[in-house]
């Protein structure tokens, strides 16, 4: 990507000894260079849920490519690569 797209994570950490759950939000943008991690891995024994996820194009002249995949140790597993036009964004949300 060659404009910086907007990057907005919402997630739901759990502990896995109680069960405590905490709220938490990532936001960062792509650089149009390198891949951009859009949330890290949780703490050791802490699951995380991505309850949604948002990427917005507010360039109106340029369409990019947005790729998010999950990475485990090094290995990329795609979830989705989406062409976003000027002023689209894509949205994800959990059910």
């Amino acid at each position: 990507s060659s404009v910086a797209l907007d990057i907005v994570v919402a997630f739901q950490d759990i502990r896995y000894a109680d069960q405590t759950k905490n709220v938490g939000t990532t936001l960062s943008s792509s650089n149009g260079v390198t891949d951009v991690v859009i949330t890290a891995a949780p703490p050791s024994g802490v699951l995380r849920v991505i309850q949604s996820i948002s990427v917005c194009n507010r360039d109106n002249t340029a369409t990019e490519t947005v790729r998010i995949y999950y990475d485990e140790s090094g290995t990329e597993f795609d979830i989705i690569q989406v062409d976003l036009a000027g002023g689209d964004q894509l949205y994800y949300e959990d059910q």
